[in-house]
């Protein structure tokens, strides 16, 4: 029992650390200040020092500086989401954020004065169409709709404001809607935030419908998308039944198929008035900035927004649920099953504190009731618990897979089994100490990123926190009592769930949205509005690039043993990371790569496995095995102050780890499992035809480790591979507040290796096959959308060819503002995701690939291929988005820095592409001296007229076999085709 009384030490320590963290952090107060003109509140002692400003006209502005790189993520929060659709238009949020990138009166149009009558007729044409039920005169009307869009389309300019995020260098330019919001996201570089300023203030000054009929196909899409979606249907079904009278039941997101076909132009506009007001929306900005300056910015664009009365919805109570609701969803996905229980609003901070707790106690990733009662244990796959927390309601989650065997029913036990643990008090004091020992870690983590402060800030203001209850959470957790859990426990978690039990089987038949009648729009891509031009040209702050040099960038030392310790320094938080790395994975070692994977299920002679993760969490730290194709990757993570513990413990399990028949037969099964789920899942078949039509029959995945193989494994054997790692070449990986010669040394200390480390096995490759015929596999799929996807060898990796790739695939498809997205989603309307990209390879040996994709419906193939093949056989000639292209390569590359842990990953991927210079610079100068000519001699040569495999995922009820025979022989392949069961390793 030595390790128990070891364990309890540690966490004395650790508590008398987070009592020291606890004293040293509870002066947290709001403070009102002024800086320049303007006012601002600030939390004392806030580590993301946020400031909130309100503006006169209502609009709330939070702002933190962070200088990881010249950066600045954007989020524009407004307080209205799905929640507040008219009960006869539901899908109205989300179908009016996607209209507010068509622009206004000054961007988005050559001639608005012309564009305006035609918009107006549009508008009301709709009113009449969704008032009429008889079919042919709906089709009549629709026909007047599709004429009058098309002339309207003349004077609209496509994707402006797309346009504008590229030539900014912007990143990640998206929105999203969900039950409480509408959120629209930007990651700009800092020297371009004036430009976009400009763009989103004008954004929501007058936005205009148009090419309203050419997007709402694309959000048919998504509606037919979400239908061939399982989980969509749990999650559904789920807040349906527990919100019998409140929108986040009463009203789907994406909104109702009927409510989707008769749209209305007019609700749409007397939403966005009512909704999108001043004084409903806040400004979420981090990143490199200077905030008087700033918020200056800020004010001299949107001061002018006039300020309105949003709505505030109520809805009425909710009924209590007296008895377990259990439902049923069949579809062709994987079994699993979820419980949810409804829980309150952010408002009641208290409540909401005690359920955080609960849900760390119950699944934290590493050390809960679920996680090792259950997932270490392996008694379900994937097991896991959360909190979806909203303004009005939060809902908390459990759910699992079930191992072979067992039935849905037992898993609903089994997570009910560890929910009664909270509630009777039956978890150890032990547990309840790690969890608030890890807390400050999670501070860090959860504010180190830009990104994750934005995203924080979006939460805040849509749930009507104060900063103040954000930055204070770990604190108020710290205060949280047993018994206060308990309490909670019982008074939220009875029999008053929904238990939603997903089956495979055949899907209901559902109606999807059918693909109205749509003639192609103009696009005009090469016009400019004079907004646009006024926007470019403003200039700006020069800011240079900033390129890796290894030499200085990275800290290098040799072990004893011969192994590289690349260490990167971490001088913003104590946190460290430091992996283990062998160049072996699944591909050239599969039995080792096993071996690694059964690690996690290993205790030793005085430590069981559960106990090793629960003493890691205590040390706020866990150990991680990461296994790919040609990579494992085995070390820890954490508070640095741990870290030699840690990497004791990892040791001691990697030294005299016990050998376990149970958990390697749990594990074997598991993994048969999955495999099995996996031929019912859409996305892992996809990937599984794309390798298919890349590689062949023979491909990573179907010669990977196989059933037979697997039970063929023994413990002992399993236990020798994980032995033999120690004397196999690998490197040491450290990221963290230690120097080199520290972790070097400590390793040296901790880590016992051979004297001289064995060469590891080389990467396997695979050769790229073209058909010798064009050829089109198929696979059938039951689905509403069809999945196309072409194939194509491209010309063997040339360091030297990097600046020509980048190029084209920014300007050809790479985003919104690419040709392909432009001509196939923007004018044709076929479909909701659509990209082309020239990939480059993991190593020098293996050549580029062409990979080109459209999701769209089943009938629209005869369509939509031909527009792929005849994009990809003459590149269309736009010089203003050539121009774009070249201005988003610049300007992401200036305010691009390749930190932390991804400079050792990226010297990795240099060496394994024999590159020695960082090859951005190369990109940087060449891109901006080519000419569109270069370009095109660059598709011409590798891309035109080049032979590829066309593959179709897609239901064989719905696919017109006839149309694919247009594009070559059509192969059928079965599951076990792609899945590789008919191929030997």
């Amino acid at each position: 029992m030595k390790h128990l009384k070891t364990l309890k030490t540690i966490f004395m320590l650790l508590t008398l650390l987070a009592s020291q963290a606890i004293n040293a952090q509870s002066n947290f107060k709001t403070e009102t200040r002024t800086s320049g003109r303007f006012m601002y509140d600030i939390v004392v002692n806030d580590p993301t020092e946020t400031r909130i400003y309100t503006l006169a006209n209502g609009l709330k502005v939070y702002l933190s500086r962070s200088t990881e790189m010249p950066r600045m993520q954007t989020c524009i929060a407004v307080r209205t989401g799905s929640k507040n659709d008219p009960a006869e238009c539901t899908g109205l949020a989300h179908y009016l954020e996607h209209m507010l990138f068509k622009g206004t009166d000054k961007y988005g149009s050559k001639d608005f004065a012309k564009e305006k009558p035609l918009l107006d007729a549009i508008e009301n044409t709709y009113e009449i169409y969704r008032k009429t039920t008889d079919e042919a005169q709906r089709k009549a009307i629709y026909k007047t709709i599709d004429s009058l869009s098309g002339e309207a389309a003349k004077y609209a300019i496509a994707n402006e404001y797309d346009k504008m995020c590229t030539e900014m260098g912007a990143k990640g330019t998206n929105a999203y809607t969900s039950l409480d919001v509408t959120c629209y996201i930007n990651d700009v570089p800092s020297n371009q935030f004036e430009k976009w300023c400009m763009m989103e203030a004008e954004r929501f000054r007058n936005p205009q419908m148009r090419l309203f009929h050419t997007e709402l196909e694309a959000v048919y899409e998504e509606k037919n998308i979400g239908m061939d979606n399982d989980t969509r249907g749990v999650y559904e079904t789920i807040f349906s039944e527990l919100f019998k009278k409140h929108g986040y039941g009463t009203k789907t997101t994406i909104g109702t198929v009927e409510h989707l076909k008769n749209p209305s132009i007019k609700e749409i506009l007397k939403y966005f008035n009512k909704y999108y007001v001043p004084n409903n929306v806040a400004l979420c900005i981090a990143g490199d900035m200077d905030y008087d300056k700033t918020i200056e910015v800020i004010a001299n664009n949107f001061s002018g927004w006039k300020p309105g009365n949003p709505e505030q919805m109520t809805f009425p109570s909710e009924d209590q649920i007296t008895a377990p609701i259990l439902k049923t969803i069949v579809g062709p996905e994987e079994e699993r099953i979820m419980l949810a229980y409804r829980t309150p609003g952010a408002q009641l901070k208290k409540e909401v504190t005690v359920l955080n707790l609960i849900n760390k106690m119950l699944y934290n990733g590493t050390a809960g009731l679920v996680d090792l009662d259950l997932v270490q244990k392996q008694k379900v796959r994937e097991g896991f618990a959360y909190i979806d927390q909203n303004a009005d309601h939060g809902i908390f989650v459990f759910g699992a897979k079930p191992m072979p065997g067992s039935k849905l029913e037992d898993v609903k036990d089994m997570l009910i089994a560890e929910v009664n643990k909270i509630k009777k008090g039956e978890f150890s004091d032990e547990l309840l100490q790690a969890i608030i020992n890890n807390l400050a870690k999670e501070d860090y983590q959860k504010f180190e990123s830009y990104q994750s402060r934005a995203y924080y800030f979006v939460d805040a203001f849509i749930n009507q926190l104060d900063w103040i209850d954000v930055v204070k959470q770990s604190e108020d957790l710290r205060a949280v009592t047993k018994a206060q859990v308990v309490a909670a426990a019982n008074r939220y978690f009875g029999g008053n769930y929904v238990c939603v039990m997903k089956q495979t089987g055949e899907r209901e038949a559902k109606s999807k949205i059918i693909k109205p009648s749509i003639t192609p729009v103009a696009v005009n891509r090469d016009d400019k509005s004079p907004f646009l031009q006024n926007v470019t040209s403003k200039k700006t702050d020069e800011i240079k690039p900033v390129f890796l040099d290894l030499e200085k960038d990275l800290q290098k030392s040799l072990l004893k043993n011969g192994s590289k310790v690349l260490s990167v320094k971490n001088t913003v938080n104590p946190l460290f990371n430091l992996e283990y790395a062998w160049k072996l994975g699944k591909l050239n070692a599969p039995e080792t790569a096993f071996a690694a994977e059964y690690l996690q299920y290993l205790g030793t002679k005085l430590m069981k496995a559960e106990d090793l993760q629960l003493k890691m969490y205590g040390l706020a730290c866990s150990y991680f095995v990461d296994v790919s194709d040609n990579e494992l990757r085995i070390g820890v993570e954490g508070v640095n102050q741990n870290m030699e513990a840690a990497l004791k413990l990892l040791e001691d399990v990697m030294t005299n780890a016990v050998a376990d028949k149970d958990a390697l037969d749990n594990m074997v099964a598991g993994e048969v499992q999955k495999r099995t789920d996996e031929k019912k899942n859409k996305n892992v078949i996809r990937q599984m035809l794309i390798n298919y039509g890349l590689y062949g029959p023979s491909n990573k995945y179907t010669t990977r480790i196989n059933e037979t193989q697997m039970k063929a494994l023994t413990p002992e054997k399993l236990l020798a591979k994980v032995k033999e790692l120690k004397s196999l070449q690998h490197d040491v990986y450290y990221f963290g507040p230690s120097d080199n010669a520290e972790v070097a040394k400590i390793v040296e200390k901790v880590h016992k290796t051979e004297k001289k480390l064995a060469t590891t096995p080389p990467v396997k490759i695979f050769d790229v096959k073209t058909e010798s015929e064009p050829t089109v596999f198929f696979v059938d799929y039951d689905m509403v959308q069809a999945d196309l996807v072409w194939t194509a060898k491209g010309l063997d990796f040339n360091k030297d060819m990097l600046p020509e790739v980048r190029l084209y695939n920014e300007y050809f498809g790479g985003g919104m503002s690419g040709v392909v997205f432009q001509t196939i989603r923007e004018s044709k309307a076929l479909a909701y995701s659509t990209s082309s990209t020239y990939r480059s390879p993991y190593t020098k040996e293996e050549p580029f690939t062409l990979f080109s994709y459209v999701g769209t419906q089943a009938d629209k193939i005869s369509e939509a291929a031909p527009a792929m093949l005849e994009l990809l056989n003459d590149m269309p000639n736009s010089p203003n988005l050539f121009d774009l292209a070249k201005k988003s390569i610049k300007n992401q590359i200036e305010t691009e820095r390749i930190t932390k842990q991804n400079i050792i990953y990226r010297a990795d991927m240099m060496e394994r592409l024999g590159v020695k210079e960082d090859t951005r610079k190369a990109v940087y100068e060449k891109t901006q001296k080519m000419t569109y000519d270069d370009l095109k001699k660059f598709a011409d040569t590798n891309v035109k007229g080049k032979q590829s495999n066309f593959l179709v995922l897609g239901s064989s009820k719905k696919v017109d076999f006839k149309v694919l025979e247009k594009y070559g022989k059509v192969v059928k392949l079965s599951m076990s085709d792609v899945f590789g069961e008919t191929v030997k390793p």
